[in-house]
């Protein structure tokens, strides 16, 4: 249905989008980092055919209670990145454009021995990202989300997480310069989009 691995830049580029648009397009509940009383069974636990966090974790969209269901459905992406993205244990990885935090907690839950910085520039953001990796602290107890840019060459993997619809095309190249400079030499650089155009257009301004 999905994933390709597209070419590699010197510091390992691997761009991952969704094959499929090539063409036109009750459980128990979760540790809270400083709630473990919390009860979180009520909240529905998201279904993926990735076995490693099927049932297992709560993503928040929002201030209330609603929380994604099929992971494959409302976010695509972050089930492409889970399929395709392999982490060593003991190393770090920085995601980029982090949104709310679902491929963070995704990510942590499948590599528990990686050290997973989440960093995005929207305040909101980041306070979501906050909520979900604290709603799923069990799985999520190495990693945090960063407000300041990390010093350089200090990442072992760098994930770009492309948001869906318009991007200024400024804002794309601040934000993969930020990775470039992140990445630690020899390491690796993931662009994570659900399109083939969003992977080659990115792609082509890493290249450059």
């Amino acid at each position: 249905m999905f994933d390709k691995e597209r070419g590699r830049h010197k510091a390992g580029l691997r761009a991952i989008f969704n094959a499929e648009d090539c063409d036109p397009q009750e459980l128990e509940p979760m540790l809270k980092k400083g709630h473990f009383n919390d009860d979180l069974r009520s909240i529905p636990a998201i279904r993926s055919s990735v076995t490693e966090i099927d049932g297992k974790l709560r993503i928040f969209v929002g201030k209330g209670d609603r929380v994604v269901i099929k992971i494959d459905k409302e976010m695509p992406d972050v089930e492409i990145a889970a399929k395709n993205i392999s982490l060593e244990p003991g190393t770090s990885a920085l995601i980029i454009n982090s949104g709310i935090g679902a491929l963070g907690v995704v990510l942590a839950a499948i590599n528990q021995n990686t050290n997973i910085l989440l960093y995005d520039s929207n305040v909101q953001n980041s306070k979501l990202s906050r909520r979900n990796l604290e709603a799923n602290y069990e799985y999520t107890r190495r990693a945090s989300v960063i407000e300041e840019v990390l010093p350089e060459k200090s990442m072992d993997s760098v994930i770009y997480n492309i948001a869906s619809g318009y991007t200024a095309l400024q804002t794309i190249k601040d934000n993969v310069v930020l990775a470039m400079n992140s990445l630690k030499n020899g390491g690796v650089f993931y662009c994570v989009t659900y399109t083939r155009a969003g992977a080659n257009r990115h792609e082509d301004i890493v290249r450059g």
